[in-house]
């Protein structure tokens, strides 16, 4: 920080600039965006003190549309979700238009329903999204996500509305959420449980005696967090695992929701994927042992 700190010492007019330079070079970048390309984690909390230090001498008007969507894509790879969400927040309110718009607000109701616990406040963004005329992938997802709190809720009249909503609204197009729907209205009409590892997941991350799993024993990465339809990537887990001595632990690998072209079994602590329709993609994961849940982790993919 010492280099950074000798270019604060320039004129801001000419000391922004390079700062914005060095947090693109360093910040996670979507691929497409800002000329990035999607190489992974690069150091994206070196990058968020630059971003920092830009904010320190600019404040708010440093950052235009596309840097501060850099910084809340940076943050949420960094799986600081807090700052993440609010940052997307500052997006979608200093420009309403935006392209990233729906990404910012459907990855802010992930974040608080699932990350931060805040059913409330993330059921407001879907809620929002929903009521969008235009059906773009994170509206219909949103439909989605609606129904499948209600159906969690056991308020099954509401989830069937809210499936149903989503499949006349989709018509064609996101095959992939349709078919999710489709499944959950199955469900509730052979008055059957939610699917065992989505309900797991949904278990962990909504009920309140559930804090204990934090998502900090679980790393869910992807290979590429920006890809194109039909494109191959990996998700991968690398679960801490307690101290067993010579014994080898029996790990299952509960994994849910978009899941794309494959079902990975309960052995599998990776799998390669590919997805074929576009929008923020919500993938799973918890871990069980022996001695029971170790922990539970989510990652969003956006397909471009």
């Amino acid at each position: 920080m010492m280099f950074i700190g000798r270019i604060s010492a320039y004129p801001k007019e000419k000391s922004i600039p390079i700062l914005i330079e060095i947090a693109k070079n360093f910040a996670y970048s979507a691929a497409g965006e800002l000329g990035g390309k999607d190489e992974g984690l690069k150091d994206a909390f070196y990058a968020e003190n630059v971003f920092k230090k830009i904010e320190d001498l600019g404040k708010e008007e440093a950052f235009n549309e596309e840097l501060i969507y850099l910084r809340a894509f940076n943050l949420e790879k960094a799986k600081e979700y807090n700052q993440a969400k609010n940052t997307y927040l500052s997006l979608v309110q200093r420009f309403p238009g935006s392209a990233y718009a729906d990404e910012a607000d459907f990855k802010t109701a992930i974040i608080s329903t699932y990350i931060l616990r805040d059913i409330k406040n993330g059921r407001s963004y879907f809620e929002k999204l929903a009521q969008k005329e235009a059906p773009s992938p994170q509206a219909i997802a949103s439909l989605y996500q609606l129904g499948l709190l209600s159906q969690w809720e056991e308020n099954f009249t509401s989830a069937k509305e809210y499936y149903n909503k989503l499949i006349e609204r989709a018509k064609e197009s996101f095959i992939e959420t349709v078919t999710q729907a489709k499944e959950r209205i199955k469900e509730i009409e052979e008055n059957k449980p939610i699917d065992y590892n989505l309900k797991m997941f949904l278990d962990l991350s909504l009920k309140g005696e559930n804090t204990v799993y934090d998502m900090t024993k679980l790393d869910l990465k992807a290979s590429l967090y920006t890809p194109k339809r039909g494109q191959d990537l990996t998700i991968s887990s690398n679960p801490s695992m307690p101290q067993a001595g010579c014994i080898q632990v029996e790990v299952r690998y509960l994994w849910s929701a978009d899941l794309g072209k494959i079902t990975p079994s309960l052995e599998q602590a990776s799998f390669n994927t590919s997805f074929t329709g576009p929008g923020t993609k919500v993938i799973n994961l918890v871990v069980v042992l022996p001695s029971g849940v170790l922990d539970r982790d989510i990652v969003l993919i956006d397909v471009r």
